[in-house]
């Protein structure tokens, strides 16, 4: 990450990066697909996504290729498809985000109301929301340690208030009833207590999520992350 270093930890530790609000978006059996027809395969044929949970959140490995999107045409649409990974990916760094209410609050006061019952709780909500089940409680320890690092190094240029994922292209989606895989080029962006906002460089972004049905939203399960420029951070 290019100045929220805390969330590399965040992001090594399960391979993403955490949680802030999701689109919900339910299955659609009267949704088609939005593009071009000729790029859709049978149901048979889309390609299962590879959980890549256990491997590093970045390297220099070579960029993999664009795809054609392959998707159940039962399911959401492409557009659909896209803002909801979009919202997930916004959300999947938001438990790191502080609390604007705590903003020119003294350090002892932030930690206070950052680590509240209440704040944890919601922070782990959060988290839930982006995460599956088993990544839950491994994530909120790994952003409580990396918030109350960004709030005693006042220093360091860690601390944000809010974040947005941004998309520069997509080049691919594939996804099968309750799972998916994504691959795009985009960047995640933050904005700083005084107000302005920092763009991390943009990276390939290789996805793997899943749909829950009872749920009607997106759990980012996995992925593996290579700068475009070859640098990392």
């Amino acid at each position: 990450m290019k100045n929220k270093m805390f969330l590399t930890a965040a992001v090594t530790a399960f391979l993403i990066g955490a949680g802030a609000v999701v689109v919900a978006h339910a299955d659609d059996a009267d949704t088609d697909i939005v593009d071009d027809p000729g790029k859709q395969t049978a149901l048979e044929s889309a390609p299962e996504p590879t959980d890549v949970s256990t491997d590093v959140a970045s390297d220099t490995s070579p960029l993999a290729p664009a795809a054609s999107n392959q998707s159940n045409p039962n399911q959401l649409n492409l557009l659909d498809q896209q803002y909801a990974i979009t919202e997930m990916m916004t959300g999947s760094v938001a438990a790191g985000r502080l609390d604007v209410n705590l903003l020119g609050a003294s350090q002892d006061d932030q930690l206070a109301g950052a680590f509240s019952d209440s704040a944890v709780a919601s922070r782990k909500k959060l988290i839930a929301y982006n995460y599956t089940a088993t990544q839950v409680d491994s994530m909120l320890t790994t952003y409580n340690d990396g918030l109350r690092q960004a709030i005693t190094t006042p220093d360091e240029n860690w601390l944000f208030t809010d974040n947005k994922f941004v998309v520069t292209t997509w080049q691919g989606i594939q996804w099968n009833y309750n799972t998916g895989s994504a691959t795009l080029i985009g960047h995640q962006s933050y904005k700083n207590p005084d107000g302005t906002w920092v763009d991390d460089a943009d990276a390939q972004w290789r996805l793997s999520f899943n749909h829950a049905a009872n749920e009607g939203h997106y759990h980012l399960v996995g992925y593996r992350a290579v700068p475009v420029d070859g640098v990392q951070g």
